[in-house]
């Protein structure tokens, strides 16, 4: 994998953006589809909103996804505004006195939301009636969906008994806006650490039923955080820095450094702690490596990505990589 800055992705693209991920850049899955794996996709993309850029276009054959992200479905809505999150949004907070048309007025809450798609096919918006304004129970059944949706496709790449990537990017609700909730149940009621513990029930729904179907032995599981957390919103959120400096879109150790886990009985030792750096470009080089697809990786451009699967197999003390720039 190139890094993002190679491909123009420097920007996570959360809003209207009008670009993203290019047509001829390689995925994982698209490698991995190569050499005659199925693929899905579930969750948060983050690639941009531009055709190409999408999942069926990026070598998956399933995806389930939203168009945007968390501008539009997270700070877009009238509970966000009534709230004083985001202003301007809806009619309870906003100012029209430097409003010259209302026709030159976009209605945020009624932009294009969950997508749906497979490879070859049209892609939809699911899940919201003509003229329906998206509201922050929306944004929460949608997240509940995507785990309901990487259960069900989970199933269903297992009982075709070939090689299967799922990729499944948890949506967890970015949102401080709390009167969508009944009830705070962690003990510092942080409206981002209850989302937390309803995905670590999820992800041991999901561990378990990989068990139930039989892939343990034989099925790489890959769990990790994307970035530092939120510093602007703690200490409502329930976040804290711990021990690290900074958080996320700082480039000190508080804002990259993320925990990281892997399970492949047979092969990753139990228990056992990697120390030395791994970069997320690392995870394309390596599981191209274990499944046997490294010839599928381009030769014509750079790979940041370096193979790191003696580091979590053989059990070596050293990793493949001193830094890491960012």
């Amino acid at each position: 994998m190139a890094s993002q800055d190679r491909n123009a992705m420097g920007d996570a693209a959360v809003n209207i953006s009008g670009f993203g991920l290019a047509d001829e850049e390689v995925t994982i899955a698209e490698v991995l589809k190569s050499v005659g794996y199925n693929t899905s996709h579930v969750g948060k993309w983050h690639m941009g909103d531009i055709q190409e850029s999408w999942p069926t276009y990026q070598g998956f054959d399933y995806a389930a996804f939203p168009i945007h992200q968390q501008g539009q479905l997270a700070i877009f809505n009238e509970d966000a505004a009534k709230e004083e999150i985001t202003m301007a949004i809806g009619e309870d907070n906003y100012n029209s006195k430097y409003t010259l048309d209302d026709w030159f007025r976009p209605d945020p809450g009624h932009m294009i939301t969950g997508l749906e798609a497979v490879i070859g096919g049209e892609v939809r918006e699911v899940h919201m009636e003509p003229g329906e304004k998206w509201t922050q129970d929306k944004y929460n059944e949608m997240n509940i969906r995507y785990q309901a949706q990487a259960m069900e496709q989970l199933r269903l790449l297992a009982e075709r008994d070939e090689p299967f990537f799922l990729q499944y990017w948890p949506l967890v609700p970015l949102s401080t806006t709390r009167t969508t909730r009944e009830a705070f149940t962690t003990p510092n009621g942080g409206t981002f650490v209850e989302s937390m513990e309803e995905l670590d029930e999820w992800i041991g729904v999901i561990l378990n039923e990989v068990d139930t179907l039989g892939l343990r032995d034989n099925t790489l599981i890959v769990l990790m955080g994307d970035n530092g957390h939120f510093t602007k919103y703690a200490p409502g959120s329930g976040f804290s820095p711990l021990v690290f400096r900074g958080g996320k879109a700082d480039t000190s150790e508080g804002g990259v450094r993320v925990d990281a886990f892997a399970r492949l009985p047979g092969l990753i030792e139990g228990d056992s702690i990697v120390s030395d750096i791994i970069h997320i470009s690392d995870l394309f080089t390596s599981i191209a490596r274990i499944g046997g697809a490294m010839d599928a990786i381009p030769r014509d451009w750079i790979i940041d990505g370096v193979d790191q699967t003696s580091l979590m197999f053989i059990g070596d003390t050293h990793g493949r990589r001193a830094h890491v720039l960012i």
